[in-house]
């Protein structure tokens, strides 16, 4: 195999006419890709399916079979797969991933949220049958949080001191 282009986030190889466009670097370095791993499978595909035939996709990797012609194209998909990824990195994130990420429980995401811990985003409108509003939180300050349990377990500590409602048995479990 040979390494063709250069990317920001894959590694991309190509043998004969199939290139194999490998996102798992992205996906370890990077908490909240992780968490949206289905969506960036689903988004990469979408991207190199201009430059011939996605044959494969597992949980690391794509396989496009496309022909010499499809040189410029293909330069053309890495540059917008990078900034897919770059979207999918620091999108605002719903309740329920942060609360997966961190390993936290709901009143304890709600507790911070309030007293200013947990940097909200802003809501975001969501239409099913009837308008629902859902709090986001800035990715980056979940990722930061993410890379340093120690400041969670501090928040914890701080909360049984001041006679916090204590969390239930998933926050434990950290």
């Amino acid at each position: 195999m040979n390494a063709i282009q250069e990317a920001r986030h894959l590694d991309v190889m190509q043998e004969a006419d199939k290139v194999t466009i490998d996102y798992q670097r992205a996906v370890s370095a990077d908490v909240v890709l992780h968490y949206r791993i289905s969506e960036l499978v689903l988004r990469l595909r979408a991207t190199f399916r201009r430059c011939g035939r996605v044959v494969a996709a597992d949980d690391r990797a794509l396989i496009v079979v496309c022909g010499a012609s499809a040189r410029e194209t293909l330069s053309q998909s890495l540059v917008r797969a990078d900034k897919t990824i770059d979207e999918l990195a620091h999108r605002p994130l719903t309740p329920r991933m942060v609360a997966e990420i961190l390993r936290i429980t709901p009143k304890e995401r709600l507790r911070w949220a309030k007293d200013g811990r947990l940097a909200h985003c802003g809501p975001v409108v969501v239409k099913a049958g009837k308008a629902v509003t859902i709090s986001t939180y800035a990715a980056d300050a979940v990722r930061k949080l993410a890379s340093d349990p120690s400041q969670i377990a501090r928040w914890r500590s701080a909360d049984a001191a001041t006679g916090s409602p204590v969390t239930d048995d998933k926050s434990s479990q950290q």
